[in-house]
């Protein structure tokens, strides 16, 4: 009896501690298998790795906005004095290195749908070419302070050159930058310069920036181009008068040109017309200009098409205009007043529409 009480108490004890135990290990169980998530302030944060190219740097608010490159969506990269930031290398690097143009990735928390707190920014690849300063569709004006960087490619004995054109790529300017570290270097080297241009008569322009290519071969030429703005309260523009001083045998087809300084606007060409109409001047009279168009003349419509201009004007033009002398010099002043552009080699004059009865000698 006694050995079969043992022998029950034993079992039982056996089967209390087998209990307790599969208590505990429920207890201790893991909990389900999740992403590695963080919680704070109610807001589930959960790891995310981007990348895109940079479309705006805020070091001072240590955000990096890119576009990225799979969705094209602009997402906010926010940095802190902990991020690591590496170079193609995977080299340690400052984040003042990360320009607009360069393509890179972020790894960190994700803080809102485009938004994320990076713990590491790597440069997956950058342009060989930076410019800082002008910034795109700047106003600039003479001398214009030129800063950027450079991979070494660019440099020979640590320069390279830069000019300015106008939109009809007329040059106003040509210069070089110079190297303000070592240049020769597979990296970006930083560069400077200053650069004088003549005044414009356009709105817009360009800055071309030419890699100095000592072989003059030009599989290894190698430009940028940066679009800019000028500033223009004023420009000069000419006007042609014939003029008995310059011209005392009167060869009718003689015109002179005398130059004026009109508001800046972008119909030149009609503002030059609109100041020939005008006459000369006092001073211009003095100086034995004349013209031989009608007074009261208007424009109809200017247009500039492939080269060739058609002006139209108002029947006054055509009045009381008898000889052919005077007809050819009415026809000077028009055309060379507009052969002065760039974009005009042909001149067709109309009056009220008409193209071929008018102006007849």
């Amino acid at each position: 009896m006694r050995s079969r009480a043992f022998f029950f108490t034993t079992v039982a004890l056996i089967g209390a501690a087998l209990i307790i135990g599969m208590v505990v290990l429920w207890q201790q169980r893991p909990e389900k298998i999740v992403p590695p998530t963080s919680q704070k302030d109610g807001i589930i944060r959960m790891n995310k790795t981007v990348r895109g190219e940079v479309i705006q740097v805020m070091q001072s608010a240590k955000i990096i906005t890119i576009k990225d490159v799979s969705t094209t969506e602009e997402i906010q990269i926010a940095f802190t004095t902990e991020t690591k930031f590496v170079d193609e290398k995977n080299k340690s690097v400052e984040s003042s290195l990360i320009h607009i143009g360069y393509t890179i990735e972020g790894k960190g928390e994700s803080i809102a749908k485009n938004a994320m707190l990076a713990n590491d920014i790597r440069i997956i690849t950058s342009p060989e070419i930076i410019i800082t300063i002008p910034t795109e569709n700047t106003v600039v004006t003479s001398p214009l302070l030129v800063e950027g960087l450079a991979r070494g490619m660019w440099y020979f004995e640590a320069v390279f050159g830069v000019e300015i054109i106008d939109a009809n790529r007329k040059l106003l300017g040509k210069h070089y930058v110079t190297a303000t570290e070592d240049w020769m270097s597979e990296s970006l080297v930083p560069f400077k310069g200053e650069l004088e241009f003549k005044k414009p008569t356009t709105k817009t322009g360009f800055l071309i920036f030419r890699n100095d290519n000592p072989s003059g071969l030009k599989e290894h030429e190698k430009s940028f181009e940066v679009p800019v703005n000028f500033e223009l309260s004023s420009i000069k523009i000419n006007v042609f008068f014939n003029n008995s001083k310059l011209d005392p045998a009167f060869l009718c087809d003689k015109v002179f040109p005398s130059t004026r300084e009109i508001p800046w606007t972008e119909g030149i060409g009609r503002a030059a017309i609109e100041e020939l109409l005008k006459g000369p001047m006092e001073a211009e009279k003095a100086a034995d200009y004349f013209t031989n168009i009608n007074p009261n003349v208007r424009i109809n419509t200017l247009t500039i098409e492939n080269g060739v201009a058609y002006i139209d004007f108002s029947e006054e033009l055509d009045k009381a205009v008898g000889g052919s002398c005077r007809v050819t010099a009415i026809r000077a002043q028009i055309t060379e007043t507009l052969k002065q552009f760039p974009s005009v080699k042909e001149v067709v004059i109309a009056i009220n529409g008409r193209t071929e009865d008018i102006l007849q000698p």
